[in-house]
């Protein structure tokens, strides 16, 4: 019993010193310029274009939609572009994992939008022939819808590259500080 007592302030004394050291060592650098870094920036930076795209291309009056569901998934991807464009503003103050978080809900949210938009929509990339009297009056505008689910699919394509390259990037990498994109 008194050699318990003796050794447990030795092992409360180690575990104070590396606390003490932990607390001491130097913080992580800001950024580091870099290849992942580097390839950050783009994949950021053509989240943020294709998706600043989305946003403003979608604006029309509540009369001009073909049908009540195909106006619902118009306004998830109007939030969805505002929401990845949130995304990829803060994503250099986020940590990693929240990130991914973040691009994971995105992700879920595009693919639902670009799977809605291909299934209800009757205009295809190189037919703009519209089997639906409610579609006939749009048949103007088939450039536009295609685009709109084929933007969907890419800012998924886009988000879904970015989750799992942080994935990738915080349970490979040899150094576990880094707590930021390209750093």
């Amino acid at each position: 019993m008194a050699d318990h007592e003796a050794q447990q302030p030795a092992a409360e004394k180690d575990d104070f010193a590396r606390q003490a050291e932990a607390m001491n060592a130097p913080p992580p650098p800001k950024f580091v310029m870099g290849l992942r870094s580097i390839v950050y920036g783009v994949l950021v930076f053509l989240l943020f274009g294709l998706d600043f795209l989305q946003t403003y291309g979608n604006l029309f009056h509540p009369e001009n939609y073909p049908s009540p569901m195909y106006m619902r998934t118009i306004n998830l991807n109007v939030f969805n572009s505002i929401f990845t464009l949130l995304i990829a503003l803060c994503s250099v103050v986020f940590p990693l994992l929240f990130t991914a978080f973040l691009l994971f809900a995105s992700c879920v949210m595009w693919a639902t939008a670009g799977g809605i938009l291909v299934t209800r929509t009757p205009f295809t990339a190189g037919s703009c022939n519209a089997d639906n009297a409610n579609w006939e009056r749009f048949v103007d505008d088939c450039n536009m819808y295609v685009a709109n689910y084929a933007l969907s699919w890419t800012l998924f394509a886009l988000t879904l590259i970015l989750l799992v390259a942080i994935v990738a990037d915080v349970f490979m990498t040899k150094h576990k500080r880094h707590y930021l994109l390209g750093q």
